[in-house]
């Protein structure tokens, strides 16, 4: 296992005694750490008991952690080097304990050659211990206790970890960009990449608790054609140690689908900043933008009303620090298609409901903007979509929500978790009917019919003529780190709260292999993006970018909050009117129906007197966005 640990300077290290102090802390520190390890359950040891009562001792584990760090702090880098060799050289395959030991000395020699201002030695060394933890994530638990104390322990152990690799990768990141800085190679721009795809696909893994999530090595960036560009922030969290650095934007261009994209770094001198603003600030912002959008038009308890100059406020502000620092590039290089990749609380927000400085919002503008989770956590974006008014699409969903439990305290956690006051959708029967008038071969399941034995069956029965679109027009929870609780209402839970349609079933049933993979996934009802925290949870709205990567469907087209069911419903009829032509890609289709919709039934002016110049409030058109293959 630590064969792909390479040795670094062997030829260089002085000669280590047996007297050797750094020989003896090594060995104490060795000794402490496996002792903190079995507090978890992470070596063996037949001292199950103690093994059980220390497993919730997590003070006594970070103590004896502490303790380590301290014998293994050294001040040069000659004895961490020796440090290095010497736990290498005795450590055992699979050894987790040794593990530990080196990426701790590879990440303080690191810091030791930042301090000198060796940005790049210091960026190979953080490498090490990126590629060390990467390792020990990978590990399973050494254990004898049942399988489920073993998941148990392995959770503990990984929430552990989490906090370590976010330091380590976001602070590589930052060493990264300097060694960038002083060497202009383009090679240290395309292992920031890397570094943060990995981050994001550890997060979807913790998300879903699902560590089978790996990224695809057929990335995104390697299928973009001239017209199409990659826009991808990266958000430093505030506790991460990386100084001087918030929000940092790399824009990624090709000439030819299948060569290497290239990466250009706008960096703050290229976009006319003169000082770094605080990650705080532009998540501040995210959530007033948001906020402001969701309760457009309403009075809040202050008695002020969230007006439309306010929302414009934050979103010009977001389009300044996002969008204005590339368009230029869109309007020369001729973008047709913008794949927007958030991070942190730009989760949460639609990009095209930002807007410059004369008050035009991103949709305005000739670009079309899909999100995805990842560059390498997006299905295949090969060839064209093969959508057109003969492809059969499955409709389902729940109208009048019948048949529930006699008793509300029954069906009321259900209620809670959707965040709904009733089961009851009132659009949904005239939305699938109007649908599938433009797709004679779809089939509908409303209420009795909506089933999970229904949708199983048909979906995955449909062999010879496979379903090209699954269209769900039903209430959906999204619980970051809860996949039981994240689901889709069917008419099980309505029967019985307990049985629910989850993520790993639905998974199941719609990954059907590449070939005949559902070309989109509709999510179509209220708030079927929304978090555990009332419009704030970028975590949830980062679960659902990754439901495509996680059930196989090229696409996934869903809502960032709560519509009103007419516009929803007005929205996906004219959504699927213009796919069905075969002409026009998911994405186009969608802002085609979305920039009709501000146009559809506009209020003259807002609760502050303003007029909205006369398009339909931003809280019903910008919430829907495509996922995934845009194609």
């Amino acid at each position: 296992m630590l064969s792909s640990l390479l040795l670094l300077w062997p030829c260089s290290l002085p000669a280590i005694g047996p007297d050797d102090d750094v020989r003896v802390k090594v060995e104490q520190a060795r000794s402490l750490i496996s002792e903190a390890m079995a507090t978890i359950g992470t070596t063996g040891t037949p001292d199950t008991t103690k093994k059980k009562a220390l497993l919730a001792d997590r003070p006594e584990f970070e103590r004896l952690l502490v303790q380590a760090d301290q014998l293994l702090y050294f001040s040069s880098a000659d004895p961490l080097r020796r440090a290095i060799f010497l736990v290498q050289q005795n450590a055992l395959p699979n050894d987790n304990v040794a593990l530990e030991m080196v990426y701790r000395l590879y990440w303080q020699l690191g810091k030791l050659l930042a301090h000198k201002g060796n940005w790049q030695p210091a960026a190979e060394s953080y490498q090490q211990a990126r590629d060390t933890l990467e390792t020990l994530r990978n590990l399973s638990i050494d254990s004898d206790e049942p399988e489920k104390q073993r998941k148990e322990q392995r959770k503990a152990y990984l929430q552990y970890l989490q906090p370590k690799l976010r330091k380590v990768y976001y602070q590589l990141v930052d060493l990264l960009l300097k060694s960038y800085q002083t060497s202009q190679d383009a090679k240290f721009l395309k292992e920031v990449i890397k570094t943060v795809e990995f981050l994001k696909q550890v997060e979807l893994q913790n998300v879903y608790q699902d560590e089978c999530l790996v990224g695809s090595t057929d990335s995104v960036d390697k299928h973009l054609d001239s017209h199409t560009a990659i826009l991808y922030p990266v958000i430093f969290p505030t506790d991460v140690e990386v100084q001087d650095r918030s929000l940092e934007l790399f824009f990624l261009t090709s000439k030819d689908a299948g060569k290497e994209a290239d990466i250009q770094w706008l960096h703050d001198a290229a976009i006319g900043r003169t000082s770094v603003e605080k990650t705080e600030q532009i998540n501040d912002q995210a959530s007033v933008l948001l906020n402001h959008i969701t309760h457009q038009n309403e009075i809040n308890e202050k008695g002020e009303c969230y007006s439309s100059t306010e929302l414009r406020k934050a979103g010009n502000y977001l389009y300044n620090r996002i969008i204005k620092p590339v368009e230029i590039r869109l309007k020369e290089d001729g973008i047709q298609t913008l794949i927007f990749v958030p991070d942190g609380k730009l989760r949460t927000i639609p990009l095209i409901a930002l807007s410059d400085d004369r008050g035009q919002f991103v949709i305005d503008k000739n670009v079309a903007v899909v999100t995805i989770p990842g560059v390498s956590l997006t299905t295949s974006v090969k060839g064209k979509s093969s959508i057109s008014k003969h492809s059969r699409i499955f409709l389902g969903g729940i109208w009048k929500g019948e048949g529930a439990v006699e008793h509300q305290d029954q069906i009321q956690p259900t209620l809670n978790a959707l965040g709904v006051g009733s089961l009851k959708i009132t659009e949904t029967q005239e939305s699938l009917i109007q649908i599938q008038q433009f797709y004679p071969n779809s089939k509908i399941f409303i209420d009795n019919d909506f089933t999970i034995e229904n949708i199983t069956g048909e979906i995955r029965a449909a062999h010879l003529a496979p379903y090209t679109i699954v269209h769900f027009n039903t209430h959906a929870a999204f619980r970051a780190d809860d996949p039981d609780n994240t689901f889709l209402l069917t008419h099980n839970t309505i029967k019985d709260p307990a049985n629910k349609l989850i993520m790993k079933d639905l998974q199941d049933i719609l990954r059907l292999g590449e070939e005949r993979a559902v070309e989109l996934l509709t999510l179509s009802a209220c708030e079927t993006a929304k978090g555990s925290d009332q419009f704030t949870d970028d975590r949830a709205a980062f679960g659902l970018a990754g439901i495509a990567f996680k059930t196989g469907a090229k696409s996934v087209l869903a809502s960032l909050w709560r519509v009103e069911p007419k516009r929803t419903s007005e929205l996906m009829r004219r959504f699927y009117q213009t796919l069905a032509d075969g002409k026009t890609n998911k994405v186009d289709a969608l802002q085609t129906a979305q920039r009709e919709l501000m146009k559809f039934d506009p209020p003259p002016k807002d609760c502050g007197g303003e007029n909205t110049r006369k398009e339909a409030f931003v809280k019903d058109w910008a919430p829907f966005i495509l996922i995934g293959n845009w194609k």
